[in-house]
């Protein structure tokens, strides 16, 4: 699909109405999914999103997280990016930071290559999930991983490991992230 003026307004509309009524994140993903990803090619999006990412990428990323990330991966640290975003960022924002593992929102993919139904949205209970699983079945303990989130909904995530970092966090997990003398960028 074309993003349109109209589009764009109707996505800050959306936006809106997520932050300010405190909807759940799956209500935003299904939204924007209907309005801008049901029925474009996933390929085309990818191709998208890369070429967007290689003009972008510095003004994207949160130096001080960077520097985290880049001291983990020199240590040799299991590095995992569970996000929120779609898959088909998420993966090449992966590839592109050579992480261990990743996992992202979803949707599924008809038979001609074009998204056509929102899956689920990668949050908070799931993120703990899915690193815990991944942690069991790599046989690397909890207490040995650090994990970073920027929203109060990734709680339960920095609530399992070891080392919680709050990332330019929102109100409700700063008040969180003060409360357990976590570590905060």
């Amino acid at each position: 699909k074309k993003l349109s003026t109209i589009n764009f307004l109707s996505c800050l509309r959306v936006y809106a109405c997520y932050k300010f009524l405190r909807l759940p994140i799956d209500w935003l993903h299904r939204k924007i999914f209907e309005n801008f990803f049901q029925g474009s090619s996933k390929q085309e999006l990818t191709v998208l999103f890369s070429e967007f990412w290689k003009s972008e990428a510095v003004f994207l990323s949160y130096p001080p997280v960077m520097k985290a990330f880049r001291y983990a991966c020199k240590k040799g640290h299991f590095v995992a990016l569970l996000s929120a975003s779609p898959d088909f960022i998420t993966e090449h924002i992966a590839k592109q930071l050579q992480v261990d593992l990743w996992g992202a929102s979803r949707y599924s993919v008809s038979s001609d290559g074009k998204l056509d139904n929102f899956l689920f949205s990668m949050e908070g209970p799931m993120k703990a999930r899915w690193l815990l699983n991944s942690c069991l079945e790599k046989n690397i303990s909890l207490s040995q991983v650090t994990a970073y989130a920027d929203s109060f909904r990734d709680l339960s995530l920095l609530k399992i490991v070891g080392h919680p970092i709050a990332v330019n966090p929102d109100s409700s997990l700063r008040r969180e992230a003060y409360k357990n003398s976590w570590t905060i960028l």
